[in-house]
């Protein structure tokens, strides 16, 4: 394989240069200078040369290393650069060197072992069959003539052998040899493992590494059955127990263990035996062995659930019933989440999905799990009352803001699980939850933390709670009085009141007593975020169901608590927003008569930062306040206006100036350019067609804004107002000029930097799209900026960005279908649509990034339905150039391809499909770039 000569030596020395300056020189300009050369140097034809002289012995190890990684790129990357008659050499070289490395730096041996499986996975079975035998005659070959154990190289080529194949980019077809190939290897793969698992410690842990690796493959529990005794045994030895887990987990889970049910019940057995184990383990506060059972079991229950409530003997149903009792046991271990235990977290999946059995059931044979497991939920429901609870006060104090983060999350995974237990036991669930609550608030020893949970929990049931069900929450809102005032339960009982909104919507009786406790509770500094978290909930669903003196407390408290100095960001919003809720039930003439009460000290204090300098001071506040008016715009939606005015238009009639005045003077500032088109966007959504004179002024401020500073948030809001208002003749003269400025100021921009502006793109695509559905006139009728937008998406085409280009796609197909009615489209087709064409034939052929090939192939069926007779003359004369648009697909491939493609006028997904197989075809086993080697 070695041909030395002076420029093979030159680039050899480079190389060497390169690596060593990547690694050891901290100029950044000389390392990137070094990367790019080792990029480069992968795509050499030389390289396949190259990768052995840095692989001498002489070399350092990360110069060895660089050298194995690139024979493997090679071999996966640009293989049909081999000619045929070399395989037999470079096979006897890579096993030559891999033996030489066996003692020499690991990296760079587990590195060659893995092109020494490449190597395999690209020759079997035509030029290498029976590969893994073939393998272990090598290996105990060479074992022999150096009188050492290569066993460990020998399961170290099979482990990467399978992952090799996994992460080939192949033809389904080959992909179909290559695994049967390898499925008939695995009786050799469990030959070798069985006698691995049977030596010392550390060959065992690369067997159990081996065995993982084949069993993502596809090996079955069957296949592997005869290793189950060797696995076990594993779990005795601490330096094995982790690893082993993860092989019996792996096993239990694989994709087809389902169809092996026989096998599947052993596990649950042998799992079962592990008991006593685990319960000591638990006791013991051994946390890694408590968590390695406990993720075997919940595993192996998650996944064959069926099969545990399907036992057809009583013996499987009594081993059935004790492995959920472990599973219960590993919820309830000892200790708080996270500081001191990590089991009960891992056990949430399975009751969920062990729920979702009895759910989806047969009415009797939900009956019958009900009646078998049911009381394991029972006693779920005691266990998540105390997995909730917050830990002492002593404890709570010493968590660290991460722990306490984990544990919120815990605690929403216990409420989740909850739920799932609530859907099984209905009433009864919420009996129990009641007479917890009612003996906590009867007892005046119990803990505040006792109590909080109870209250969590209800609250987390709420979803699934009935409208008709009148026992159990009337009578848990009566307690309400008992709660005691700590801060924490205040809040739960809070928020617990708001997840019942839809409850309380069909029980209006009971607001009349709720709303005070809420608009008291805003007043309370520790309570305020819950209890407007509460109302707003509440305002939302039940605003009319609410009495005029409910509603008039409701305005008359928000008002008085934004107009305070307390609210913090977030409970201003939420204030506003129960505002435009009670508003918005009401007269128009009570809403504007309360209206001008409430907003008018807003509004002055708008104008006023409009007229100050902007700082970053000053920022929160402009923030926080055109926020308060976006969520006021979203909210006050009266059904019936009476013929009047709609509220918001009145509003924004008064503060659009304001508005308009901040975007300009911080026109720098993204946040608040952003925040200033969304609130327009809400009233343009809210006010819809009764915008009337205010559409020229925001059609203005936008373009010149956008002239200004092109942003993709002033696009955004100009797609909305292009949607409402350009099929309507009285103002399509302002959309006919508002489209050219817009257009023309982000062309402009583009124009200078194209490349930095992707979200730009995006919504400039999107612009241009909304543009030709909503009144194809805008863009064809008076202006001929159409040929620079079509040459813009061209240019957009080949971008990386996957939202990018699929916005440019939309663009295309919404400018094709205008073919029929537009002369102007027929033109820019006749003298562009080649080069479309030939953007997506490049982009298929590799240009572009393979998850572009949906997108692509949607501008291919729009030219297929509008102008095929085009498209088959542009197909036909690209395709017929040589080496277009990859060497690697014949002509007759290519004229399969474009009568596919011409064929597929209807069936998007075929398309799709016709596209994805030729783009394959195109780049065969070339890949995306090897990034440089990483020692």
């Amino acid at each position: 394989m070695e041909n030395a000569n002076p420029s093979l030596d030159q680039i050899v020395n480079h190389t060497e240069q390169a690596l060593y300056t990547l690694y050891s020189d901290p100029n950044l300009t000389n390392k990137e200078s070094a990367h790019k050369w080792l990029l480069e140097i992968q795509k050499l034809p030389q390289a396949w040369q190259v990768c052995w002289r840095l692989m001498q012995n002489e070399k350092a190890p990360e110069v060895q290393f660089f050298g194995a990684s690139l024979l493997h790129y090679k071999i996966t990357k640009y293989w049909s650069e081999l000619p045929e008659n070399q395989y037999e050499q470079l096979k006897s070289e890579i096993i030559r060197y891999v033996i030489t490395f066996c003692n020499g730096t690991r990296i760079v041996l587990t590195r060659l072992c893995i092109a020494l499986s490449a190597f395999a996975i690209q020759t079997m079975p035509r030029h290498w069959p029976n590969v893994v035998r073939d393998f272990v005659k090598i290996f105990e070959e060479a074992s022999n003539m150096q009188r050492a154990d290569l066993r460990p190289i020998l399961l170290e080529v099979i482990t990467v052998l399978p992952e090799e194949f996994r992460s080939s980019d192949f033809m389904s077809s080959r992909r179909v040899e290559l695994r049967h190939e390898l499925q008939s290897s695995v009786p050799v793969v469990v030959e070798v493992l069985a006698s691995a698992l049977m030596s010392e410690t550390s060959v065992k842990l690369q067997a159990l590494r081996c065995l993982i690796s084949w069993v993502q493959f596809g090996i079955t529990l069957s296949d592997v059955d005869v290793l189950e005794t060797s696995i076990l045994s594993c779990l005795k030895d601490d330096e094995l127990f982790d690893t082993a887990i993860d092989v019996l987990v792996e096993i239990t889970t694989c994709p087809e263990s389902y169809k092996e049910p026989t096998y599947v019940r052993k596990y649950i057995k042998r799992a079962v035996e592990m008991g006593e184990t685990l319960k000591t383990a638990l006791l013991c506060n051994d946390g890694d062995k408590a968590v390695g059972l406990c993720r075997f079991l919940v595993a192996l229950g998650e996944t064959h659930s069926k099969i545990l409530l399907s036992g057809s003997t009583p013996e499987d149903q009594q081993i059935s019933t004790i492995f959920v009792s472990l599973i219960l046991d590993c919820t309830n271990c000892p200790g708080y989440y996270p500081a001191d235990e990590q089991c009960s977290e891992m056990t949430f999946t399975f009751w969920c999905s062990f729920q979702d059995e009895f759910e989806y059931a047969e009415p009797d044979v939900a009956a019958q799990y009900k009646q078998n497991y049911g009381s394991f939920y029972i006693g779920l429901t005691q266990v998540l009352l105390k997995k909730a609870q917050y830990p002492p006060d002593s404890e709570w104090s010493g968590y660290n803001a991460e722990e306490r983060e984990q544990f919120r999350c815990y605690r929403q995974d216990v409420a989740d699980t909850m739920m799932h237990t609530y859907r099984l036991l209905r009433e009864q669930c919420l009996n129990i939850l009641h007479q917890k609550l009612s003996q906590a608030l009867s007892d005046s020893e119990t803990s505040w933390q006792v109590i909080e949970s109870i209250l969590y929990l209800i609250q987390s049931v709420s979803g699934y709670v009935e409208a008709t069900e009148d026992t159990y929450l009337p009578a848990i809102l009566a307690m309400f009085p008992k709660i005691p005032s700590h801060h924490l339960v205040s809040q739960t009982a809070l928020l617990m009141i708001g997840s019942y909104c839809d409850w309380l919507k069909c029980h209006p009786v009971l607001l009349k007593s709720v709303i005070p406790v809420l608009l008291d509770s805003i007043s309370d500094v520790t309570l305020t975020s819950a209890a407007t978290q509460a109302l707003r909930d509440i305002c939302q669903e039940c605003s009319h169901d609410l009495d005029r003196d409910s509603l008039i407390a409701i305005v008359n408290k928000c008002q008085i608590a934004l107009n305070s100095s307390t609210l913090k960001d977030r409970e201003q919003i939420r204030c506003m927003e129960c505002l435009g809720h009670v508003l918005a039930i009401q007269p128009v003439t009570d809403i504007m008569s309360s209206l001008e009460r409430i907003v008018t000290p807003h509004i002055l204090f708008l104008a006023e930062l409009a007229t100050t300098q902007p700082s970053t001071p000053l920022k929160q506040k402009v923030y926080i306040e055109v926020q308060l008016f976006t969520i006021l715009f979203k909210c006050l939606d009266p059904e019936d206006l009476g013929g009047k005015q709609h509220p918001v238009y009145l509003v924004l009639e008064k503060v659009f100036s304001s508005l308009a005045e901040l975007g300009e003077k911080w026109i720098d500032d993204a946040e608040i350019v952003q925040i200033v088109c969304l609130c327009l966007e809400r009233a343009i959504d809210t006010v819809r067609e009764n915008m009337g004179g205010l559409v020229q002024n925001i059609a203005k401020y936008l373009a010149d804004l956008h002239t200004k500073t092109p942003r993709s948030c002033v696009l955004d809001t100009a797609v909305m107002v292009l949607g409402m208002y350009a099929k309507e003749s009285q103002h399509q003269k302002v959309m006919v000029s508002f489209y050219e400025k817009m257009t023309l100021a982000t062309l402009e921009l583009l124009g200078k930097d194209f490349s930095n502006n992707p979200d730009v793109i995006q919504s400039f695509m999107h612009f241009l799209s909304r543009a030709i559905r909503s009144n194809p006139l805008i863009m064809f009728g008076t202006n001929n900026l159409h040929n620079s937008c079509f040459q813009c998406a061209l240019t957009a085409l080949t971008r990386p960005e996957n939202h990018t280009v699929k916005a440019c796609c939309g663009f295309f197909v919404a400018f094709i279908r205008c073919y029929e009615s537009q002369e102007k489209v027929r033109e820019t087709l006749t003298h562009s649509g080649q080069y479309l064409v030939n953007q997506i034939l490049q982009g298929v052929g590799g240009c572009v990034p393979r998850y572009h090939m949906d997108s692509l192939a949607e501008i291919l069926m729009a030219l297929n339905a509008n102008c095929v007779t085009l498209l088959s003359t542009w197909l036909q004369d690209l395709l017929r150039v040589e080496d277009y648009p990859s060497k690697l697909v014949t002509l007759k491939q290519k004229q399969q391809f474009t009568s596919s493609v011409l064929r597929e006028r209807v069936h998007k997904r075929r398309l799709k499909e016709v596209v994805k197989e030729f783009s394959l075809m195109c780049r065969g086993m070339h890949g995306t770039a090897y990034a440089a080697a990483t020692y």
